[in-house]
């Protein structure tokens, strides 16, 4: 007769994400730094309807006048991911 594997009850490591380690936490702002600085060039670019930013979006199909909208939806999403209480 078979028997059943006793239950384990361990947590694993990183069960806690109230432990952090100062790397960690510096990788994090490092990562959301170039994330944010990357859509902030990106949405400047769409805003001043810069020749490459204008080239780019007729080649995926929109319109010159819609790089206002992009620009300014991508500034919004970007202040959301940049303020902690809307952030994941």
């Amino acid at each position: 007769m078979a028997t059943a594997a006793p239950h384990s009850t361990r947590t694993l490591p990183m069960s806690h994400p109230e432990i952090t380690t100062r790397a960690t936490r510096w990788t994090g702002r490092v990562l959301t730094a170039i994330a944010a600085l990357f859509l902030l060039f990106d949405a400047t670019m769409k805003l001043m309807g810069s020749p490459a930013a204008v080239k780019g979006t007729t080649e995926l199909g929109w319109s010159a006048h819609h790089l206002p909208i992009l620009g300014g939806s991508q500034l919004v999403c970007l202040a959301l991911y940049l303020i902690p209480r809307t952030a994941p």
